[in-house]
């Protein structure tokens, strides 16, 4: 579970960033 929870973070810490840099 903790590795599926650290993946979707992950995740979307890179969505986060990517519509920052669109931004």
């Amino acid at each position: 579970m903790v590795e599926v929870t650290d993946k979707n973070l992950h995740k979307s810490s890179l969505e986060l960033v990517k519509n920052l840099n669109y931004g």
